[in-house]
C-alpha cells in the first residue's frame, strides 16, 4: 500500500510540475508572439510638430511600452504635438512623447494658424465683467476714449458698431500678476490680462484702443468646441490711425461712423449743443 502510495505521490508530483511548466512556457511564448494593434506614425514628425499622419499597425506585446497609444480616437479628440524628441516614421506613438496646447513648453502659441496672433488686452474686474471674462468666451470690446480738449472735443465710447474689428473676440487666457490664472482670494484672485486670439488688423486695433483709451470686455457667446480661432474678420493688416485722428474706426469701411458721445459731469454747455446739431 505504501509503494502505490509512494507512486501516486510521485506521479501527481511530476504531473503538476508538467503542467506548472506548461503555463510558464505558454505565457512566455504568448509575451513574445502574441500581436497586439497600436498606433504608428505614418511620417516622421520633427520636434513640436503636430501629430497627423498616423495609422493603426500591430506589434509583439512584448516590445509595447506601457504608455503606448492604443485608441486613434484619443488622437482625434484635440490637436496633439510631437516633444522634444520628434516621433520617427513607423515609431509607436507614446503618450509621453506627445503634449498638447496645454502641456507643450511653448504655450497656446503653438496652436495658432490662418495668420492669428495673440495679443494681451490689460484688464482688472471691472473692464472684464467680473469672472465672466473665461478662457473660450467669446467676447465684444467697448472702448473709452477720454477727451483731449483739441482733435477729441468729447470724451467717446467705440463699439462693434463703430468697429466691427471689436467682435466676437476669443478669449484664450486669462492671467493675474503672478502669470496664473486668477484664484483664491487677494491679489492672486484680480485678473490683469487678457489673452485674446484674433487676427492681425484686430489685434493692431486694439493696442491702439490701448494706448489712447481703456478696453472693456463684454461676453457675447461662447466659441465652438471645433473652432480653434476668433470669429473676427481675417484679412492683410490695414493702416492703423494715428492717436491725433479723428476717426478710430475700421478704415475698410467705406463710410467712417461716428465714435458715441458719452456725456460726462464735466462737459460744457456747447459740446451739448454741438451733438444736437450732429444728430440733426
Amino acid at each position: 500500500m505504501r509503494k502505490w502510495l509512494k507512486v501516486l505521490i510521485i506521479l501527481f508530483t511530476g504531473a503538476a510540475v508538467a503542467g506548472i511548466t506548461f503555463l510558464v512556457n505558454s505565457a512566455y511564448i504568448d509575451k513574445h508572439t502574441r500581436l497586439v494593434s497600436v498606433v504608428v506614425a505614418a511620417e516622421d514628425i520633427p520636434p513640436h510638430n503636430r501629430v497627423k499622419g498616423y495609422h493603426m499597425s500591430e506589434a509583439v506585446i512584448s516590445s509595447v511600452p506601457d504608455d503606448a497609444v492604443t485608441d486613434p480616437a484619443i488622437l482625434s479628440e484635440q490637436e496633439w504635438y510631437a516633444g522634444s524628441l520628434g516621433i520617427g516614421k513607423g515609431d509607436i506613438i507614446r503618450k509621453s512623447r506627445i503634449n498638447n496646447v496645454e502641456t507643450n513648453p511653448f504655450g497656446k502659441a503653438l496652436a495658432l494658424k490662418d495668420k492669428k496672433v495673440l495679443v494681451g488686452v490689460k484688464t482688472d474686474q471691472v473692464m472684464s465683467a467680473g469672472s465672466n471674462i473665461k478662457p473660450g468666451v467669446l467676447v465684444n470690446a467697448l472702448v473709452f476714449i477720454p477727451s483731449d480738449n483739441r482733435s477729441r472735443p468729447e470724451n467717446t465710447v467705440i463699439g462693434p458698431d463703430q468697429d466691427g474689428l471689436l467682435s466676437g473676440l476669443l478669449v484664450r487666457e486669462i492671467q493675474n500678476a503672478d502669470t496664473n490664472a486668477p484664484s483664491g482670494t487677494g491679489r492672486e484672485s484680480q485678473p490683469v490680462v487678457a489673452v485674446i486670439e484674433t487676427s492681425i488688423p484686430a489685434a493692431q486695433k486694439l493696442v491702439l484702443y490701448q494706448e489712447i483709451g481703456k478696453v472693456y470686455l463684454v461676453p457675447a457667446g461662447v466659441a465652438p468646441v471645433s473652432a480653434g480661432t476668433s470669429a473676427s474678420a481675417a484679412g492683410s493688416s490695414p493702416p492703423v490711425s494715428a492717436p491725433g485722428q479723428q476717426s478710430y474706426a475700421n478704415p475698410e469701411v467705406p463710410a467712417t461712423p461716428e465714435p458715441t458721445a458719452v456725456s460726462t459731469p464735466g462737459s460744457s454747455a456747447a459740446a451739448s449743443q454741438a451733438v444736437r446739431k450732429r444728430s440733426r
